[in-house]
């Protein structure tokens, strides 16, 4: 049985309503990653996104570890979006 994503809404988020934090709180504790949907970016710089990956994981194993996150401490990035780091 296949899992599919959930879908976050920018726009929504934007609003700044407790029940879309929560929801997307709730969206990266369960699954860790969702699509993001309304987002107004354009596609060039999604495209320098994309690129700007691949370079990254072209880097040698050394300069990677430079930027490994801690692993201690799960979902950092919805914790500091919520003020709790």
């Amino acid at each position: 049985m296949k899992t599919l994503l959930p879908i976050i809404s920018l726009l929504e988020l934007e609003k700044d309503r407790p029940q879309e934090i929560k929801k997307l709180h709730d969206v990266c504790y369960k699954y860790g990653s969702f699509y993001l949907k309304e987002y107004r970016i354009s596609s060039d710089i999604i495209n320098q996104t994309i690129e700007a990956s691949r370079n990254f994981f072209k880097l040698s194993e050394d300069i990677k570890l430079n930027y490994r996150q801690d692993i201690a401490i799960p979902n950092r990035f919805v914790a500091v979006y919520l003020g709790l780091l």
